[in-house]
Formats: structure tokens, sequence, C-alpha cells
């Protein structure tokens, strides 16, 4: 079975991220997995719409252990 594309508003999700929202509630708020948030945090960067040392710069975010290791795979997978 498909499933369907989740359409997520670009400014609504980098507003969320530039007022410091906590992560978890940004993914939990526009229904993403870590996979998905990759995806977006990868998208909003190559179309230059958030760049990589502002994704650095909210650190703040990650707040658990979990979102801490999220933080540190996208970190990872950015450097790719």
């Amino acid at each position: 079975m498909l499933q369907s594309k989740r359409k997520i508003r670009a400014g609504a999700f980098i507003n969320d991220i530039r007022s410091g929202e906590k992560l978890a509630d940004i993914m939990k708020k526009h229904g993403l997995t870590t996979k998905t948030l990759h995806q977006v945090f990868r998208k909003l960067i190559d179309a230059e719409l958030m760049t990589q040392d502002e994704l650095n710069h909210h650190r703040s975010l990650f707040q658990n252990i979990t979102d801490i290791i999220v933080f540190v795979a996208l970190m990872i997978f950015a450097a790719v």
C-alpha cells in the first residue's frame, strides 16, 4: 500500500523552528517521523529557506536524548 505524501507548510514549519518550539512538539504538530523530519530539513536547506548554520544554531530545540540522536543524525546526513 502506498502512503500519500504529507504536505508541510514551509513557512509555518520554519516559524516553529525559529520561535524555539521543542523539536518533539514540532514533529507532533506537523505529523513527522524522524525520517520525514530529516527530509523536511534537507529540502529547506536545499531550497535555501534555511541554512545549515541556522539549524546548528537551534540546538536548544533538542531537549531529550532522542532529540539529540536526531540532531546528530541530521548533522551527519547534512555533511553527505
